[in-house]
């Protein structure tokens, strides 16, 4: 057991931090080409979905809980959220391309924070279509404005041969952000509500077993209510709701905060538009270096081929060719054909691999 527990942890730490990796390399990557625009826009997403996915966790509680919609009703009263932002999107990347990506993206971040803020001031009879669905379509319509010109700008600041990793890089902000967002907003929502629940059903008179029941979750507390004597279940499920409204503000503060200071980030660091020149200078320098280096192969590999040739003829390296070195046509003369016309000690130390040979034309030489 021991054994396949440790198995199990090796691999998911292996596939845990397989996304730091790729984090590492693109930031890397981002700094040594000196774009703020990767990091600027990848923080700005990884806050967008902070707060998009923290919001959407409270508001399906609300509408089933708070308002009694069933699953599939509440899943209908979160459309909103999908078509602002697939009508959105293309309208966010005609204004990037005539404004820039430091406005759009800015300008989103801020419509996504007013939309948070407005869902904080939002009571519990509060109608759908009233302050509900204007704080949905805000932040959808803000969603829209700064995804897709904040991918833009990630995909747009990296070379090609990195473009994959840029991509792995764009999808795991908005999960890391994403699960952030839930954790931390369902965080500040949870500690809110149990506060209040706790002293709102003290004051009540409700049992310790009951109230410790009701801080653990809205559902919880709704079931404790209903386990209270008959006078004092309106009074605690209504405690309960209003508890949840409160966390819900709570994390919608929250939400709006980490917006606005991504909004901050995003129109401090985050260029307007690509440093096209820079890059083009960037490629002309790489091309440039390019065909050096493949000069530089092409002149080493003539001079091996020339020294190759030298071997085969007798000859070192810088001694210039003498008459008849070669044959009638000019070419290097077989290492193996004597050579009469030399002695000895006219052989150069390259031709100890024909001892044999030169020893016999040698021989003959002197013998003449």
């Amino acid at each position: 057991m021991a054994s396949g527990s440790g198995v199990w942890i090796r691999s998911f730490i292996s596939r845990a931090t397989a996304p730091c990796t790729v984090l590492q390399i693109c930031w890397a990557a981002s700094r040594g080409s000196r774009n703020p625009r990767f990091s600027a826009a990848s923080g700005a997403i990884a806050l967008a979905f902070f707060g998009l996915f923290g919001f959407i966790f409270l508001i399906t509680q609300y509408f089933q809980v708070v308002r009694g919609y069933d699953p599939l009703g509440a899943g209908l009263a979160t459309l909103p959220f999908a078509i602002v932002t697939g009508a959105m999107s293309p309208v966010a990347i005609a204004l990037m391309k005539r404004i820039g990506t430091k406005i759009i993206v800015t300008a989103g971040l801020l419509l996504m924070s007013s939309g948070f803020v407005v869902a904080a001031t939002t009571a519990v009879p509060a109608d759908y279509w009233g302050k509900i669905i204007i704080a949905m379509v805000l932040m959808a319509a803000g969603l829209a404005l700064t995804s897709s010109p904040a991918t833009e700008a990630i995909m747009g600041a990296l070379p090609r041969d990195k473009a994959g990793a840029g991509s792995a890089v764009n999808d795991t902000t908005r999960e890391l952000g994403g699960t952030l967002g839930v954790a931390i907003v369902g965080s500040a929502m949870s500690s809110v509500y149990a506060s209040h629940i706790g002293s709102a059903l003290a004051r009540l008179g409700a049992p310790a077993a009951a109230t410790a029941a009701a801080r653990q979750s809205v559902v919880a507390g709704l079931g404790a209510a209903a386990q209270l004597p008959p006078d004092l279940r309106p009074a605690a499920a209504a405690a309960t709701r209003l508890a949840f409204m409160d966390g819900l503000h709570a994390g919608s503060f929250v939400a709006a905060g980490a917006t606005a200071a991504a909004a901050l980030a995003a129109l401090l660091f985050l260029p307007a538009r690509a440093r096209q020149a820079a890059a083009a200078a960037v490629t002309a320098g790489a091309g440039a270096q390019v065909a050096t280096d493949a000069a530089a192969r092409d002149a080493g590999g003539a001079a091996d081929a020339r020294d190759t040739a030298d071997a085969r003829g007798g000859r070192t390296r810088g001694t210039p060719r003498t008459r008849g070195e070669g044959g009638a046509d000019g070419a290097p003369r077989p290492a193996s054909e004597p050579c009469p016309s030399r002695s000895w000690e006219d052989h150069s130390p390259s031709d100890v691999g024909n001892l044999p040979t030169i020893m016999f034309a040698g021989g003959r030489g002197r013998g003449a």
